[in-house]
C-alpha cells in the first residue's frame, strides 16, 4: 500500500476537531508510571464520545519496539475495539519512539532507572533541516512495524484512517 493511499483521509472534511486520546502498551508504562494514561482510562473518552457521532482521534505513543511488541499492541487494539462503537468516525495517529540527545538526557535523569532502550548505535540518526539529530529506528524495524499497524488496525476498524506514521 502507497503512503498516499494509506494516509490520505476518505471522509468528508470535519466541521470540528476530533476529540485526540493518546495511549500505549501497557508494558511500555513503566518509565513514566501516571504520566501515560491506562488504557481503560485512555479509551473512556472516545467510547463516550463515540457513541454521539463526534469524530474521535488515538494517537498510539510511544510504538517502541520492546519484546513480544505485536503481542503488546494486539492487546491494546482489541481494548479500543471493545471499547468504541462500531463503524464511529475514527482516525489514528502512530508515533515511534524516537529521542535527541538533549531528550535522552533529560529522560535518563528524571528516570535513572528505566528500562527503555535508548541506546544510539541500535537506531539510526536523521537530521532535521536546522542540523538537529533525532534517533529512530532503522528502516527494516519501521517498515515491519508499520505494515503491521496498518493491517491490524484495516482488520480491526475498517474505513478509519491512519493520519500520521513517524
Amino acid at each position: 500500500m502507497t503512503a498516499a493511499k494509506t494516509l490520505a483521509p476518505t471522509r468528508a472534511p470535519r466541521l470540528w476537531m476530533p476529540d485526540r486520546v493518546t495511549f500505549t502498551a501497557d508494558a511500555l508504562r513503566e518509565p513514566w508510571g501516571e504520566q501515560i494514561r491506562a488504557r481503560v482510562e485512555a479509551l473512556a473518552l472516545p467510547r463516550a464520545k463515540g457513541g454521539g457521532g463526534y469524530p474521535i482521534g488515538l494517537v498510539v505513543a510511544p510504538i517502541v519496539a520492546v519484546p513480544e511488541w505485536q503481542t503488546e499492541y494486539t492487546r491494546l487494539l482489541d481494548d479500543a475495539q471493545a471499547a468504541l462503537p462500531a463503524g464511529c468516525d475514527l482516525t489514528w495517529e502512530l508515533i515511534t519512539h524516537r529521542f535527541t540527545p538533549g531528550s535522552r538526557e533529560t529522560l535518563l535523569g528524571w528516570y535513572p532507572n528505566s528500562t527503555l532502550e535508548m541506546v544510539p548505535e541500535t537506531r539510526i540518526a536523521k537530521r532535521n533541516k536546522f542540523g538537529g539529530i533525532k534517533h529512530v529506528y532503522p528502516r527494516d524495524a519501521m517498515r515491519e512495524m508499520r505494515g503491521w499497524f496498518e493491517r491490524e488496525i484495516a482488520a480491526r476498524f475498517p474505513g478509519a484512517p491512519i493520519l500520521y506514521w513517524t
